[in-house]
């Protein structure tokens, strides 16, 4: 059976051997092996082991502009809490400036050019923004949390009039939108009616109609065993690619999917981390819920990825924990940029220039810098 992934990276001259369902490819030559591939159950599963390119990245990333400011003259230009970005067909961008209930909207090279929403429930109205999307024809789409387990799509015009909205599945407070217009969310089970816990699922994500009504599931939960314990820690961010392929990488596993725009799955990747996933050590933070900083109990869970984005090329940008932060680590200790193939073949690294969420539209990366300088920093993908 032929995986797809012979001569990727390894010498053409290698032989590939079948063990069982399991392809390795093997050096021949005495050249490296870069990566090893088995199909399982019709699923290729990618083991990475070191990037094609080397040590030397074949990208390279320039610095564009700095749209924000911590005290700026003009207050369009001072965010709170920025959540989201997404741009236009014509190059503008629009910012979810959640602390302040509105979409900023500014031209390519950062002026200001309008400003949609204030704080209300009403139409065109934000309570909690948490996420935000555009469709072909300019249309935003901004998921407001306004209750407990009570979510809403708001579909706003490029105008930033209000078209529709509709209610999400219970839990949901968070949305994606396909290239070709679908809707995903979250998926998080059942709720028991009589007293309200949670019953967990056994998919990830779900499929909306256009009112928000569920159609399918998909994305595989997984149980991970240790010391007699279960854990389940399929936190994650996902990112589409110019086929509508939607890729997610996982926060706190060393897990790279890949599934085709109906949501069946490709292929799973991984590749070398440098520590140990341990799972079950519980710790005391402060996080916003429903609009309050609280303090909670939560797992305190490794570190693996915290970001993923889709470039021009189609290939698969995932912000890498190199080791769990320390207090007084610098940003290069502990994170890098690790540049995956469609394949699921890592092809090298390079080191993360700021802090911040990732947004990759074409040949641009934004970085939304929510707690230290509230501003958003452009840089372009330059290819060496």
């Amino acid at each position: 059976m032929n995986t797809g992934m012979e001569g990727r990276g390894v010498p053409k001259s290698c032989l590939i051997m079948s063990v069982g369902l399991t392809y390795l490819a093997l050096s021949c030559t005495g050249a490296p092996t870069t990566y090893s591939s088995e199909v399982v159950d019709g699923i290729t599963h990618i083991y990475n082991e070191v990037p094609i390119w080397g040590d030397e990245p074949r990208v390279k990333l320039e610095f564009v502009q700095k749209i924000g400011e911590l005290d700026p003259e003009d207050q369009e230009y001072e965010f709170y809490r920025l959540r989201d970005i997404v741009r236009d067909s014509l190059g503008n961008l629009y910012f979810l400036d959640a602390g302040n209930h509105r979409i900023q909207k500014f031209d390519s090279d950062g002026g200001f050019l309008a400003s949609f929403g204030r704080e209300g429930t009403g139409p065109g109205e934000f309570k909690r923004p948490s996420s935000l999307e555009i469709d072909s024809e300019g249309n935003l789409y901004v998921c407001d949390v306004l209750a407990s387990r009570v979510s809403w799509i708001q579909v706003l015009s490029p105008a930033g009039e209000e078209l529709k909205r509709f209610q999400l599945p219970p839990l949901s407070d968070e949305f994606w939108l396909t290239r070709a217009g679908g809707i995903i969310t979250l998926a998080y089970g059942q709720i028991e009616e009589e007293t309200g816990a949670v019953q967990d699922g056994t998919s990830l994500l779900q499929f909306l109609t256009d009112d928000g009504s569920p159609k399918r599931e998909f994305g595989e939960v997984i149980t991970i065993e240790q010391d007699g314990e279960k854990y389940s820690p399929n936190g994650f961010s996902l990112a589409f690619d110019s086929h509508d392929h939607i890729y997610l990488a996982f926060s706190n596993q060393n897990r790279i999917d890949k599934y085709d725009a109906s949501g069946g799955l490709i292929w799973r990747a991984d590749r070398p981390i440098p520590y140990e996933l341990t799972y079950g050590n519980i710790v005391e933070r402060k996080v916003e819920v429903l609009g309050r900083m609280m303090t909670i109990e939560l797992p305190d869970d490794p570190f693996v990825s915290g970001g993923i984005g889709i470039d021009y090329r189609d290939r698969i940008w995932v912000r890498t924990y190199k080791k769990q932060k320390s207090e007084g680590d610098r940003l290069e200790d502990y994170l890098e940029f690790e540049i995956f193939d469609v394949d699921g073949l890592l092809l090298g690294r390079l080191p993360i220039p700021r802090l911040g969420n990732i947004s990759i539209f074409g040949d641009r990366i934004f970085f939304l810098d929510s707690q230290e300088e509230m501003a958003v920093f452009e840089y372009r993908i330059v290819d060496r």
